[in-house]
C-alpha cells in the first residue's frame, strides 16, 4: 500500500483539491422564450434552431467554467479545440494559486458566441481574487481556447504565479528581526506570511510581465524559528546555482527550521512538498536496515563489482570497481552494487519500515507550511528491492524529508519539525526509532563520506557528516543531492537536473561557510 504523506493545508508550491460552485440559475439564462404567457396567451417565439443552439452553447460554457479550478483540468480541456494546451495552462494555474475554493458564474447576456463570466478564487488567509472573463463557444459546442479565458491579461507562453507582497513580507526571524526581502522563504512558507501574496503572470524565463492581483498587508508580523544569518547564507548559496536549487536546515534536537531557501528558477514543487527520487542519500536507510538485520557491520567485507545483475537487470557503479571492500568504504564511495546485493536479502517491507524510523513517512500538521516527507511503497520483487536500496525505485522523498533523516542520525531520534514560534506541530503519524547501534555506525560512515569519499575536497568545513546522492530521472540530467549535519544543524540540498552530486555539495559548502 502506498504511504503518500500530504498535508491538506493551502500553501505555496503544491496542488490541492478545489471546489467550484456555479449558480444553478446560470444554466437557464438563455433557455429561449416561453411559448405561452401565464394566462395561456400566445407569446412571440424564438426560432427553435436558434434557441437550441444557444442552449447548447450556454450548456457547454457552463460545463467549462464549472471545471476550471478542478484538480484535474482534463474535463474542461476536453471541451476545447486545443485540449493539450488548455489542460496544461489550467492545471498550472490551479497548482500556482492553490485555492481553497473557486466559484465561477455566467454573467449577463451572451454577446454572440461569447459568454461573460465572473471567477472568484478564495486563497489562503481568506484572500479573495475576483475578476471578469469571457469564454467563446462555437455553434458546434466547442470552446475556442485561449489563455485569456483564465485571466484577460494572460497571454500564450505565460503562467500564473504567486509572489510575495511588495516591501516587508511581515516575517520575523527567531530573534524578532525582520526577514523582509526573503522572497523564497515567503513563497514556500505561505501561511506564515502576514501580507497576502500577489498573483502575477510570468514569461517562460520566470520574469514577471504583469501584476494581476496586488495582494495585501497585515499589521501583525509572523515570528518564525528561522535564524536570520543562516537564512541569508542559505539564500545566497542557492542563488549561486545556475539551475534550480533548494536548501533546508533544521535544529537536530528540537526540529526548529533554521533556513528555507530556493532560487527563482524553482517553479514547481518546493522544498517542503516536492517528491523526488533520493538517489544514494537513501543508502542511509539501506545501511541502517543492513546493520539492524545482521546482514553486515561496518567492517564486513562485501563485493563491490563494477556491475552486477539482479533478476536479469543490470546495476552498475559510477565507473569504478572496488572488488571486495568493507561496508563503510562501500558507503563512503557510494557503491551501488554492494547495496543492491544487500537489499535482495531483505524482506519486502524492511526498507519502508526502516525509512519510517528516520522520519520518512511521518505526517505533520506544521503551522505555516504544507509538507510531506515521502511516498513509500513495499518492494514486490528483487528488482524493486534493488532499485529502492539506491534511491532509484518507487520510493520518493522531499528535501524536507531527507533533512529529517540527517537530523535523526545526529540527534538519535526523529525530531518534530516546526516553523512558527510558539505554535506547536501536530504529529498525525509519528516517526519510528532507529537503533543506537545503527546510528553510531552511520555517524562514522557519514564522516568518511566527507573526509575520504564522494564529498571529499569540495570545500566543506570541518565536522560535516553527510551522504551524496545522484538520482537518475529517466529523462534529462540526474538530480544532485547532499544531506547531512554539522553540530546541531542538519541540512538537505537538492539541485535538480545537476548531472551529479557535486553542485549540491558545493551549495552546502557555501551555506555552511556563510554563517
Amino acid at each position: 500500500m502506498s504511504t503518500s504523506v500530504w498535508r491538506k493545508r493551502v500553501l505555496i508550491g503544491g496542488g490541492i483539491a478545489t471546489v467550484i460552485v456555479v449558480g444553478t440559475a446560470c444554466v437557464l439564462l438563455w433557455g429561449g422564450a416561453r411559448a405561452a404567457g401565464e394566462h395561456g396567451r400566445s407569446m412571440p417565439s424564438t426560432p427553435a434552431t436558434t434557441t437550441a443552439t444557444k442552449l447548447d452553447q450556454s450548456s457547454v460554457a457552463t460545463r467549462f467554467i464549472q471545471s476550471i479550478g478542478e484538480p484535474s483540468a482534463a474535463q474542461a480541456a476536453r471541451l476545447t479545440d486545443a485540449p493539450a494546451k488548455a489542460e496544461q495552462v489550467m492545471a498550472q494555474a490551479t497548482q500556482a494559486i492553490k485555492p481553497v475554493k473557486v466559484q465561477a458564474d455566467l454573467k449577463g447576456e451572451p454577446d454572440g458566441d461569447r459568454f461573460p463570466f465572473t471567477i472568484t478564487w478564495t486563497m489562503q488567509k481568506e484572500a479573495v481574487w475576483s475578476y471578469d472573463s469571457t469564454v467563446e463557444v462555437s455553434k458546434q459546442g466547442v470552446v475556442r481556447w485561449t489563455p485569456a479565458i483564465i485571466h484577460p491579461k494572460l497571454a500564450e507562453g505565460q503562467q500564473l504565479k504567486l509572489a510575495p507582497p511588495k516591501g516587508d513580507t511581515g516575517l520575523q526571524d527567531r530573534d524578532g528581526a525582520p526577514l523582509a526581502g526573503n522572497g523564497s522563504l515567503a513563497e514556500v512558507a505561505g501561511q506564515a506570511v502576514s501580507g497576502r501574496p500577489r498573483v502575477i503572470a510570468v514569461d517562460g524565463a520566470g520574469a514577471e510581465v504583469a501584476e494581476l492581483s496586488a495582494g495585501g498587508g497585515d499589521s501583525k508580523p509572523a515570528r518564525l524559528t528561522i535564524d536570520g544569518k543562516m537564512q541569508a547564507a542559505a539564500q545566497a548559496a542557492v542563488d549561486g546555482v545556475p539551475g534550480e536549487a533548494m536548501l533546508i536546515a533544521m535544529r537536530t534536537g528540537s526540529g526548529e527550521l533554521l533556513a528555507v531557501a530556493q532560487n527563482k528558477l524553482v517553479s514547481g514543487p518546493n522544498v517542503f512538498s516536492g517528491l523526488y527520487p533520493p538517489g544514494s542519500t537513501y543508502k542511509i536507510v539501506t545501511a541502517a536496515a543492513a546493520l539492524d538485520s545482521g546482514l553486515a557491520q561496518p567492517n564486513t567485507v562485501l563485493p563491490c563489482p563494477g556491475r552486477t545483475f539482479i533478476a536479469g537487470q543490470e546495476f552498475h557503479n559510477a565507473g569504478f570497481d572496488l572488488g571486495v571492500t568493507p561496508l563503510h568504504t562501500a558507503f563512503a564511495r557510494s557503491c551501488n552494487t554492494t547495496f543492491v546485493q544487500l537489499a535482495t536479502q531483505m524482506e519486502s517491507t524492511t526498507l519502508v519500515n526502516t525509512a519510517r524510523q528516520f522520519g520518512l513517512g511521518a505526517d505533520y500538521d506544521m503551522p505555516g507550511v504544507r509538507s510531506q516527507t515521502a511516498s513509500l511503497l513495499p518492494a514486490g520483487s528483487p528488482n524493486q528491492k534493488a532499485e529502492d536500496s539506491i534511491g532509484q525505485g518507487r520510493d520518493q522523498a522531499s528535501p524536507f524529508g531527507m533533512c529529517l533523516v540527517a537530523a535523526t542520525v545526529a540527534a538519535g531520534h526523529a525530531p518534530t519539525p516546526s516553523l512558527m514560534m510558539d505554535q506547536p506541530t501536530k504529529v498525525n503519524v509519528p516517526a519510528g526509532q532507529p537503533s543506537a547501534a545503527a546510528l553510531a555506525s552511520l555517524k562514522a560512515m557519514m564522516s568518511e563520506v566527507v573526509t575520504g569519499g564522494t564529498a571529499a575536497g569540495q570545500g566543506l568545513p570541518s565536522g560535516v557528516r553527510g551522504k551524496t546522492g545522484t538520482a537518475e530521472t529517466g529523462s534529462g540530467a540526474e538530480h544532485g543531492w547532499f544531506v547531512g549535519y554539522r553540530g546541531d544543524v542538519a541540512f538537505a540540498v537538492l539541485v535538480p537536473a545537476a548531472g551529479g552530486s557535486t553542485p549540491a555539495v558545493q551549495t552546502a559548502a557555501r551555506f555552511l561557510n556563510g554563517y
